[in-house]
């Protein structure tokens, strides 16, 4: 009898350990399970937001050609991103070939295979200028109104590229198994990047994925972007921004003035904009 209690009590040991280790095999699935879901629906919220930039973008072409007034597509997406709905009188777009942006950081460059530094430049979008979208705009520094994921990891931007790509930073996070963090910034296939996380991981390593680690912390404008400003004159030749102190005046502007020119309320939305 002694041997069959003994016997007993270890297997009653043996299945709590079992049942202890099943448990957190579930609860370890239903968590992936549930991040995975979130970012199914944002890949499905951004896609819709997506696709409303594009349908603003090609309305307001068509618009623009009605009036023959004809711009490319770095003015075209700039002037959807801050709400213009025509190009005469303003010199960001009268002016530029390319209007003034930010320059993309190196590991969005390859993403979205930038070869020369300032061949593309982000405008940031003002939400309120996005139809659907207008119920509530940027705020002061420029990050986002309307928010997909939040600013757990930093505050949410929206831009949009001059070339046509539209994006958000710092990104959605998911969390894999090795402890790196892939930051989801388009619903773009293969439009995320990877930061060390809780990781052992170096920049430049492989994690579980097979994944290169692209940085050590998420990708913010505000640090990372803030003061990185490229456009290109009607004559082709490089020109910072209207918020740069060392701008030179566009044309009839008196010389020495600061090129400040359409900072009009709600107009050209700015990282820290002061």
């Amino acid at each position: 009898m002694r041997n069959s209690k003994g016997v007993s009590l270890i297997a009653l040991i043996i299945t709590i350990i079992v049942i202890i280790i099943l448990a957190a095999i579930v609860l370890s699935a239903g968590g992936d399970t549930t991040n995975k879901a979130q970012l199914a629906v944002f890949t499905n919220n951004f896609s819709q937001y997506y696709d409303r930039v594009t349908m603003d973008a090609l309305n307001a072409k068509q618009t623009l050609g009605i009036r023959s007034e004809n711009v490319n597509d770095a003015q075209l997406y700039y002037m959807v991103a801050n709400g213009l709905r025509t190009a005469s009188g303003d010199c960001e777009t009268t002016n530029r070939t390319m209007p003034v942006g930010y320059i993309l950081p190196d590991t969005l460059k390859e993403i979205y295979k930038v070869s020369d530094e300032n061949e593309v430049v982000a405008y940031i979008i003002d939400d309120k200028n996005i139809t659907g979208y207008n119920a509530v705009g940027n705020n002061e520094n420029g990050s986002a109104g309307y928010e997909f994921y939040g600013d757990t990891n930093g505050q949410e931007y929206h831009f949009i590229t001059s070339n046509g790509h539209v994006f958000t930073l710092p990104g959605f996070a998911l969390t894999v198994d090795d402890g790196t963090i892939q930051y989801y910034i388009s619903n773009e296939k293969g439009c995320y990047y990877v930061v060390k996380g809780n990781s052992t991981l170096g920049e430049g390593d492989k994690n579980v994925n097979g994944d290169e680690v692209k940085e050590l912390l998420p990708i913010l404008p505000v640090s990372d972007m803030k003061g990185h400003l490229h456009g290109l004159t009607a004559n082709n030749t490089a020109l910072t921004a209207y918020h740069d102190q060392t701008t030179e005046p566009l044309p009839n502007q008196e010389s020495g003035l600061n090129d400040k020119v359409g900072q009009e309320e709600g107009r050209y939305t700015s990282i820290d904009k002061e």
